[in-house]
């Protein structure tokens, strides 16, 4: 580990650089991590796992916005990819993290940010970058591009906090949206959540498949027959709902990979800008548009092919 301080504009700011392995399954004609995502082991094998799962999740509803599902010709070549191991140095303030893929006519990776926010939104950013950063300015590159971006990735069905155990069981759960093109409901009770769920899970007793949805909101529990294809929905603030998933193996799937995602607790990084050569210039670098982390060594583990 390295402490160093470098002084520019008039501000003096010390960090200490730090080693992190990093892992990925990639091409294996792509060599460096420059515009690529990474993650611990935890993260990257979970990834791993999670690829596994595409010919059921891209069967069900909503495989047309899941990127998973894109058939990337580039990443779907057999025994042509492998697992890498990369140790690469870093100053350990993290930036956002971006999606970082592949066009599908060039092959080339190019990452792209989802937040909507400004940096300085962010009082983790705002510590770490105030004095890198401008205020008058929404997006700042240290943060977006030239930093290590860091997640913490959340996959498949995340069930909501305080969701009663018989709606948790039973149903793909959500909040605060309402499906549309799913027509009236065929029947509406008054109860609480975990009596909307059980009234929904027993008309489908006896092998039949009667209530496809529930919606429940302020007291009123609607029941659907008909199960969206599609996730083609609206704001509804107060209403919690859930999709029975007991027919349906993709959403059965991505209960299970939102429990396995959370059990892994893996960690996701993005790496844009190229390394730089010599990060105790970090500062100069910064300035000047240059990356906050340094890849030191690359190794391909023995029998990593992946087929």
């Amino acid at each position: 580990m390295r402490i160093f301080s470098v002084w520019f504009f008039g501000l003096s700011v010390w960090s200490a650089s730090v080693n992190m392995t990093v892992y990925r399954v990639t091409p294996r004609n792509y060599t460096g991590l420059t515009n690529l995502d990474t993650g611990d082991a935890a993260g990257d094998a979970f990834f791993g796992l999670y690829e596994m799962s595409a010919p059921v999740i891209c069967e069900g509803p909503g495989a047309d916005q899941n990127l998973l599902c894109r058939n990337e010709p580039i990443l779907q070549i057999p025994g042509f990819n492998v697992y890498t191991s990369s140790v690469i140095e870093i100053d350990p303030r993290f930036g956002d993290y971006s999606e970082c893929n592949p066009n599908p006519n060039t092959g080339v990776f190019n990452c792209t940010h989802f937040s909507k926010r400004c940096w300085y939104k962010n009082p983790q950013f705002v510590k770490d970058f105030g004095s890198l950063c401008s205020k008058n300015e929404c997006n700042c590159d240290v943060v977006e591009k030239q930093s290590v971006g860091r997640e913490f990735p959340k996959f498949g069905s995340q069930t909501p906090p305080g969701t009663p155990a018989v709606c948790a069981d039973d149903f793909f759960v959500f909040e605060f949206f309402k499906f549309r093109s799913i027509g009236k409901p065929y029947r509406t009770v008054k109860t609480d959540l975990a009596g909307c769920c059980s009234t929904c899970a027993a008309d489908n007793a006896h092998n039949s498949t009667t209530c496809a949805l529930y919606e429940f909101t302020l007291g009123q529990c609607s029941l659907f027959s008909t199960q969206p294809t599609s996730f083609n929905v609206t704001a509804a603030p107060l209403t919690k709902a859930g999709v029975w998933m007991q027919d349906s193996p993709a959403l059965w799937l991505q209960h299970a990979i939102g429990q396995l995602s959370d059990r892994m607790n893996g960690i996701g990084f993005r790496l844009e800008k190229k390394g730089s050569a010599n990060l105790a210039k970090f500062l100069v670098m910064a300035a000047a548009g240059g990356a906050l982390w340094n890849r030191l060594e690359t190794s391909i583990p023995a029998a990593s092919t992946i087929t």
